[in-house]
């Protein structure tokens, strides 16, 4: 197998690796959270409260390693129900477990870096520790 399509089939795992993190993790708080089909566009996890049909779409950006920014293009809309899931390893060692930062739409939207030429816009973890935690594993803000 090319170096190429080796990576290219990594990132697949790994995404697919932080859809199933985050289901998981959303039916463990007692959710109904379902994986959507890949070619669903932009919408990775639906996500419902068992006691009202009240949804939020997630969409899991998922790294191999503990990055500090994910790319997020330009190709959706801040919304309410919209919601970004960040995944990537706590520590670089494999096999470490996962955390995720819960980031609604509009904050992206807001603080999101400006495309440079192929490079789309990214979304950066807080530098500022007190901002980081608010956001690292915060599921209940979901529904905020």
């Amino acid at each position: 197998m090319k170096d190429k399509d080796k990576q290219r089939k990594q990132t697949a795992q790994i995404g697919e690796a932080g859809v199933h993190f985050v289901v998981s993790e959303l039916c463990r708080k007692g959710w109904i959270a379902l994986p959507t089909t890949r070619n669903t566009r932009g919408v990775d996890v639906i996500v419902m409260r068992p006691d009202s049909l009240d949804f939020r779409a997630l969409e899991v950006k998922s790294s191999h390693k503990p990055v500090k920014f994910w790319p997020v293009g330009a190709g959706w809309m801040p919304s309410s129900n919209f919601i970004f899931i960040f995944v990537r390893p706590q520590k670089k060692a494999e096999g470490s477990p996962f955390e995720a930062f819960v980031v609604s739409s509009k904050r992206v939207h807001k603080e999101r870096t400006k495309p440079q030429g192929r490079w789309p816009g990214s979304w950066h973890v807080p530098k500022d520790d007190r901002a980081l935690h608010v956001l690292l594993n915060n599921w209940n803000s979901i529904w905020q």
